[in-house]
């Protein structure tokens, strides 16, 4: 089984890296970058192994929404679950989260 930049099909770490740039850029915006470190490990474990991007996210002092055909959408993490929140989920949130 492969994993990383090998599964992947990317050249190098370069163009991986760029990869995520340009997703991370085009659906959530550069300032995002401010929450997000992103560095290549070596992984192994029994017979897997290969060169990943491990992406470290902090938490966001202001909302993140992300853009994609045309419209903007707002999700939030909760437990080990991804939730979309309409528009007055989203503001009340934004209220309570961001103050």
């Amino acid at each position: 089984m492969e994993v990383g930049l090998d599964a992947d099909g990317f050249e190098n770490e370069d163009k991986m890296a760029l990869h995520l740039a340009n997703i991370v850029n085009g659906r959530m915006g550069p300032n995002t970058w401010i929450t997000m470190h992103a560095n290549f490990e070596d992984y192994e474990k029994d017979d897997v192994k290969g060169r990943v991007l491990v992406v470290h996210c902090e938490r966001a002092k202001s909302p993140v929404y992300l853009t994609a055909d045309g419209s903007q959408y707002f999700y939030v993490r909760t437990g080990a679950s991804t939730a979309e929140l309409n528009l007055s989920q989203t503001e009340n949130y934004i209220r309570q989260r961001f103050r």
